[in-house]
């Protein structure tokens, strides 16, 4: 029941997005804050959006500190120009601002946890799902996560892949808890483990066989009863 919270929870956020760094006072209400988006959306990276294009945008939280300003969520009407902007951001580059993806509590602690283990280059987010990078084998394996058991199984796998070569799962550098915000690359293709892979391949090979060797007998036993 929890997960499937979590998964509704999810996607009723999927037309969401934070926007980090802006001032307090240069966005103090909603009317500020929606102007203070679309003056990033748009001078920043690069793009065309229209007021008509945003449902909501306004701050979160209460002022702790000036010099920590609070995230603005903003709330697109539709998907495709959620989508436009998040994968424009990196084109923020530099700047003070940052955008990343609304998660839930359960997503995030996920995020953080991954980011802890496999460093914060190698983890980042897409559509809410937690996308991993490990190079543990030496090939690189991305693995997609919503929950908090897959990503201790892709853990103890990495723990065992390493113990398989000889030697300890290297530390990733210190990894800063995480807000939402991905510092890579947004990814759009799901990975698969390496066992996955392997026996994925085994068995459209055994598959193949057996077809050509079937195709073949027939082709055989045609001809044989033909000629008589």
């Amino acid at each position: 029941m929890e997960l499937k919270y979590d998964s509704l929870e999810s996607y009723s956020r999927r037309n969401c997005l934070l926007v980090f760094g802006v001032p307090e006072a240069q966005a103090k209400d909603e009317h500020e804050s929606e102007r203070a988006v679309l003056e990033i959306f748009n001078t920043n990276l690069g793009l065309s959006i229209l007021p008509d294009q945003i449902d909501r945008a306004h701050r979160l939280g209460r002022v702790k500190s000036a010099a920590k300003p609070r995230l603005i969520i903003v709330k697109f009407c539709s998907y495709r120009t959620r989508r436009e902007v998040f994968l424009a951001k990196k084109n923020l580059k530099g700047l003070p601002f940052r955008i990343g993806e609304s998660l839930t509590r359960t997503r995030l602690a996920i995020l953080n946890k991954a980011r802890d283990v496999f460093g914060v280059q190698n983890c980042w987010t897409s559509d809410g799902k937690i996308l991993v990078k490990d190079e543990t084998n030496g090939d690189a394996i991305r693995h997609v996560i919503t929950t908090m058991n897959r990503l201790e199984e892709v853990i103890k796998q990495r723990a065992g892949l390493a113990a398989h070569r000889g030697r300890k799962p290297g530390k990733p550098a210190a990894a800063k808890r995480c807000d939402g915000v991905s510092p890579a690359a947004v990814a759009t293709r799901a990975g698969s483990s390496f066992e996955g892979g392997f026996y994925q391949n085994r068995e459209i090979y055994l598959l193949v066989n057996f077809v050509f060797f079937s195709t073949v007998q027939s082709v055989f036993y045609y001809l044989y009863w033909f000629k008589r």
